[in-house]
This record gives C-alpha cells, structure tokens and sequence, in this order.
C-alpha cells in the first residue's frame, strides 16, 4: 500500500466553509507505528503521535464493535485504506480527505455537496455503534447553524440509539455539554433533541424544566456558568442527575441560584446578615458579576454599582492602618469588634 499522510477531519471540513480552525489532525495511510517512533505518542486506545507543530497524526483504522457504549470499540490499523478510514467517521461533512501537496480533496461521501446544501447527513449505517455521536451532532447543528438540517434518514437511526444512549457516562456527556455551552446559539442543540424525541432519555431532568431552554437564546456569549444557572435554576440540587458537573463549578453553581434573590432584598436583611452574605463569596467578585448578570435576566430591581462597591470595600477592608495607630497593641477581640463596626459603616453607606 502507497504511504501517504492526509489532512482530514474538522480541518477540512472547515476549510470548505472557510472557518478558521488551528487545530489539525493528519491520517497516515500504509504506515506503521514503528515509522512514526521518533514523535511522541499520545493515543492510549489506538495510536497518535503528536508533530513538531503540534498537530496529531493517526494510524489509519477501522473501529470493530464488539460490546456496548462508545467504548465498545476494537481497533485496527493493519492495511486500512483512506477509504475506510474516513467511513469509520460520524458525518459526512467530517469524512473528507485532503491531499496538501497536491490540492486535492478525497470525498468518497459526497461531504462537499453536503456542506454545499447544508446537510447533516451519517457517513454510514456505523454511525449507530456510537452512542456519543448523537451529541455530537446536535452540537454540530448549534455550531453551524439553524439554516442547516439534519437528514431525515439520520434522525430516524438517532431515535432507534435510544437503547444505547444509556451506556453514555455523564461526565463523558457533560464534555460534549461543555462545548455546545460555548456556542452561541447553545439552545439549539437542546431543541434538536426534542425534535428527535430524545431529550428526556439524555438529560430527563433539563426535559422537566425545557421551558428554561429558551432563556438561552437571549444568553450568547455569556459563561458555561451562566447557562448553566438558566438551565437549572429551578430545580432542587439533587435532582440534577443528567450530567457529572465539575465539584468546584456546580457549587459556584448552586450558591447563585441558592442566593441571588438575596441581592434584589438586602435591605430587608439585618446588618449582620448582610455582612454574612458577602463574606460567603469568599472575595470572589466574577461569582458576585454572574449573580448580578442573573438578577438582571430574571428582571429583579438592583443597584449594580452600589453591590460591586460594597463588595470591594468588605472585601479589600484591611484593619491594619487602624492598628499601627494604636498606642496599645489591640486584642484579637478589639480588632474582630472593629473590624465589623467598620464594616456595618460600608453596608450602611451603600444600602441605606
């Protein structure tokens, strides 16, 4: 078999529809691992090398499927055509081949008419073997978006997956969920689910609260945790049980949604209880920014300057001139006493 290396995957595929894309991931077709023993290895399942440049660069292969999930996969890579790599792909927009040197694309799906008519179409019947490529491709809808469809063909194998997408481990689902909360237009990959009838098997608790979906259509370019709190800000934190949000995310998480109606009634709150609430941040002003942001989408009525301002005070206060001018070195209790009296003073002087 002739050696040959290809450029395939999103970097073509981008290049059709002239997106920029900095990362590049090459096809070595007739190689064996032991031609590429100079690069470093990063593939655990199948064999990557990582290139001077930093661009990857695999085996050619062909997944076996031989039990279920999308890890229920087999590999080889002994005399694997270009062809049958690229079938091995998910859509036939991600299965085109492109030769560098001499500016020829390999096409033997027919992905450029269907980037040309804006069509999202499985490359092959493989594609129900792997169950993760049905996030996948709700997320390629988002990314590309509402002017392109989803082949009807395909959509009816999606909904024959179900069986399958319980295999789906949910922090492999919330990495998929992590970049489709990066896009803009992030609500589409959720209605494309409940056009295909599937939500509630993927995410039956956002499928109880799909109304929220909505809210984010008016949230582009705002934070994962910002969506986040839109998505599940109306449901008790052990009900979320679609997908293994990271520790440190989901408690930022759940102390917004926990705590912003707070900000909409200080002033019903006392004094001590004001300064408790601040102290919680923990100094953290981008958590307070994000409460604020929310506030504002549910239409509460705040001060936003006066909340940043009282927050920097609390929170940068420092007794220490105050000691240095002290005659008398204070007690621990003497400085915790003026400490708070001082901070009653800045409470009062923005709430009041």
């Amino acid at each position: 078999m002739e050696k040959k290396i290809y450029l395939v995957g999103g970097a073509v595929r981008d290049k059709l529809l002239n997106i920029k894309n900095r990362d590049k991931d090459y096809v070595a077709v007739g190689y064996n691992e032991s031609d590429f023993q100079d690069l470093k290895k990063v593939g655990k399942s199948f064999p990557v090398f990582l290139m001077d440049n930093g661009d990857e660069l695999a085996l050619a292969r062909i997944d076996n499927k031989i039990s279920s999930g999308y890890n229920g996969f087999e590999v080889c890579t002994k005399n694997v055509t270009l062809e049958e790599d690229l079938a091995r792909r998910d859509l036939t927009i991600n299965a085109i081949a492109y030769d560098e040197k001499n500016n020829i694309y390999i096409d033997p799906f027919n992905g450029k008419d269907d980037i040309k008519n804006k069509i999202l179409r499985h490359t092959t019947k493989a594609f129900c073997e792997d169950p993760l490529r049905v996030l996948r491709i709700a997320r390629f809808k988002a990314k590309l978006g509402k002017d392109w469809s989803i082949d009807n063909e395909t959509k009816k194998i999606i909904f024959n997956m179900k069986n399958e997408l319980v295999y789906l481990q949910k922090e492999r689902v919330y990495k998929e969920i992590e970049k489709v909360l990066k896009l803009e237009n992030s609500h589409i990959f959720f209605e494309i689910l409940i056009d295909i009838n599937i939500l509630d098997i993927l995410f039956p608790t956002i499928y109880k609260l799909r109304k929220s979906i909505d809210k984010l259509k008016v949230i582009k370019k705002e934070s994962i945790l910002l969506k986040l709190i839109v998505v599940y800000h109306n449901i008790k934190k052990d009900e979320i049980i679609d997908v293994d949000i990271p520790k440190k995310l989901k408690n930022n998480m759940l102390f917004i949604i926990d705590n912003y109606k707070k900000l909409n009634s200080l002033t019903n709150l006392t004094d001590d209880e004001i300064i408790i609430f601040f102290k919680k941040f923990r100094k953290n002003k981008i958590i307070l920014k994000e409460m604020i942001t929310f506030c504002k989408l549910k239409e509460l009525n705040i001060n936003e300057d006066n909340l940043i301002n009282l927050f920097n005070e609390i929170s940068n206060f420092s007794p220490s001139k105050w000691m240095n001018s002290q005659n008398i070195k204070p007690s621990i209790q003497e400085i915790k006493e003026y400490i708070y009296k001082e901070n009653i003073n800045i409470v009062r002087k923005y709430l009041y």
